[in-house]
């Protein structure tokens, strides 16, 4: 145990806790504070840091709350407010890793060259905004929801199927050969799903006594998709270039044209440019 340091009482939640910890034997008043990566338990005119990676999971039981620690280490957690300590406990031990810190390409100027910038933000879109949803969540239950293996899977071959689509909308053959390269492409990142899919059938699955450990390795398991999308974009970018799409007709191209410039640069046709000559002699 460390020396007393007042905890902040803004922050501080009044219970009674007994238990054994390293060796200490506790049993008494104490204050909870809930930091980054540890939970400082206060007892008496001691200061007891409890890091994250060393929780397991707790279970609740006759209003009091059972931490289970690496080791066999339990704590009994009592207080006037078993919710609210449980709330804190999911807003601590199931807080979202940096995901995207690690990586070398997504949002750098390497991650555009050969492709255009929305076709980056299009494919990455499924799991930044998986990423928010779970940021946002309140609970613990949402945050799992909000992460769902199969939905993101499904967003991510649906966004391949919709570059393909959008390249070669009236030639079927060229959409077909151009989708089914899209995914050899992203082959790795596709496998890495299964990791996925065993990892939240275990976390569904576990003892409350072991959620943690679990949710730990679903956490592992996202870090290794990001990463494997981080390293798939940039054969994936290479081949969303704008010379793999459909020629259009000179129908079209007339069309944009006339567009772009307001409908003032009108193909005129050989008998319109005869009168104009008649009308400035």
């Amino acid at each position: 145990m460390s020396a007393m340091k007042k905890p902040d009482a803004s922050t501080a939640i009044e219970v009674r806790v007994r238990g054994l910890f390293r060796g200490h034997d506790l049993d008494g008043d104490a204050a909870l504070v809930f930091e980054r990566d540890v939970l400082v338990v206060h007892v008496g005119r001691a200061r007891l840091p409890i890091e994250l990676r060393l929780l397991e999971g707790w279970e609740v039981r006759s209003e009091e709350l059972h931490v289970h620690l690496e080791g066999g280490d339990v704590l009994s957690i009592a207080g006037t407010d078993p919710r609210g300590i449980v709330l804190g406990l999911e807003r601590w031990a199931f807080a979202l890793p940096e995901f995207t810190r690690s990586l070398r390409v997504l949002g750098t100027r390497r991650a555009t060259a050969g492709a255009r910038r929305p076709e980056h933000d299009a494919f990455f879109a499924p799991l930044i905004a998986a990423r928010g949803r779970a940021e946002r969540a309140s609970t613990f239950a949402a945050r799992r929801t909000a992460l769902d293996s199969r939905a993101l899977r499904d967003a991510i071959e649906l966004r391949l199927r919709a570059f393909a689509a959008e390249r070669y909308p009236n030639d079927a053959p060229e959409r077909r050969a151009l989708e089914a390269e899209l995914f050899e492409c992203v082959a790795p990142l596709l496998a890495r799903f299964a990791d996925l899919d065993a990892a939240e059938e275990r976390l569904a699955t576990s003892p409350d006594a072991e959620r943690v450990l679990h949710w730990h390795e679903l956490s592992r398991s996202l870090l290794a998709l990001f990463d494997s999308a981080d390293r798939c974009w940039p054969d994936l970018g290479s081949i969303l270039t704008d010379d793999r799409r459909e020629a259009r007709s000179r129908w079209s191209l007339g069309f944009l044209r006339n567009r772009r410039g307001g409908g003032a640069a009108r193909e005129q046709g050989p008998g319109e440019r005869r009168q104009e000559g008649k009308g400035n002699r």
